[in-house]
């Protein structure tokens, strides 16, 4: 019996190292009237490589939308993903429907990802970063 636990041990040790690491993610938040944007890092690699060189925020038929201009500044291309998430003036989630977006941005290069709030309430927004390549 200790012999099938050990083995049963062993293997899900296995499979927990097999598993791609998840990465950290970096969080930015700010709204159309927030004099600066906040964020909290957690992953320094993808914080030093993938900048947001520009924010702009509009309105589309009675909801917020927001550009988010992301520059790399590194030589190399960035797999990431991201996510937004939208708030009320009270600070409160809205709902939505959230699902992790792949961002692929070339060495040196330049993207811009595009968001529209799921519900008219909406005045303040979380982009969610995460790296998707082995180093970030």
């Amino acid at each position: 019996m200790k012999a099938l636990a050990v083995v049963v041990l062993a293997t899900l040790v296995q499979v927990g190292c097999n598993a791609p690491p998840r990465s950290a993610q970096n969080t930015f938040w700010g709204g159309p009237n927030s004099a600066e944007m906040g964020e909290r890092v957690a992953n320094r690699g993808l914080y030093g490589s993938l900048k947001i060189a520009h924010v702009r925020h509009s309105e589309s038929d009675g909801h917020m939308r927001v550009e988010f201009e992301l520059l790399n500044k590194s030589a190399r291309e960035i797999r990431a993903e991201y996510d937004v998430e939208w708030f009320d003036a009270t600070g409160n989630t809205l709902p939505a429907i959230r699902a992790w977006r792949p961002l692929t941005v070339g060495g040196g290069g330049m993207e811009v990802l595009q968001a529209r709030a799921s519900h008219p309430d909406a005045t303040s927004w979380r982009l969610h970063l995460r790296g998707s390549n082995p180093t970030h």
